[in-house]
């Protein structure tokens, strides 16, 4: 059986995020230009048979849409001094979900300029989802690393814990306390 309690504590950390106008337009940014190019390089949903002189341009307007839902979440949750794990994941639902909508809203009335039903918002809403998992894990994963090496603390006491890190240090030490001991030599061989 697997033990959450760890897990559970594990969303409780703080982040060391500081709230500000400049890295969020930044990272706002950044996901973007990859939702932008991620539409122009394998061109999924059936853009390779979009044929328009402004195919290019209409496909930014999904990137741009990304940075908004982005700097949209972020001023939302930017109430507050601690900003958790949770508050993290909260952001990207937030993303996702405001997204969804507004991408729902730019491919019926600009793009395709198709009545709107509510069976297309299902659409864009896994549309968007297929889109927004691989930009928003690396996204998500990137900024755990960033943030593995700053000392965080837990949201019920002020003082320092370990870096963060993907796997809690119970399970670590668990791991570890039954792994075997591997011999240099191995793990020479291992890495090459």
């Amino acid at each position: 059986m697997i033990n959450t309690t760890p897990w559970i504590r594990y969303r409780q950390l703080m982040v060391t995020v500081i709230f500000s106008f400049r890295t969020s337009l930044g990272y706002a940014s950044l996901l973007g230009v990859s939702c932008y190019l991620f539409l122009i390089i394998f061109q999924p949903f059936g853009t390779y048979n979009f044929e328009d002189s402004s195919k290019y341009l209409l496909l930014a307007g999904y990137g741009a849409i990304f940075a908004f839902s982005y700097l949209l979440a972020s001023f939302v949750l930017s109430w507050g001094s601690e900003w958790t794990m949770r508050k993290e994941l909260v952001r990207m639902l937030l993303v996702y979900v405001s997204a969804s909508i507004l991408n729902f809203l730019y491919n019926s009335l600009i793009v395709s300029q198709v009545p709107m039903q509510w069976i297309n918002l299902v659409y864009m809403g896994l549309y968007t989802l297929s889109l927004y998992v691989p930009i928003g894990l690396i996204y998500f994963l990137a900024s755990l690393h960033i943030n593995r090496a700053k000392p965080t603390t837990s949201v019920s006491s002020s003082a320092p814990q370990r870096p963060a890190s993907l796997v809690p240090k119970s399970l670590l030490d668990e791991h570890l306390s039954n792994s075997v001991s591997l011999s240099p030599l191995f793990l020479q061989i291992l890495f090459l």
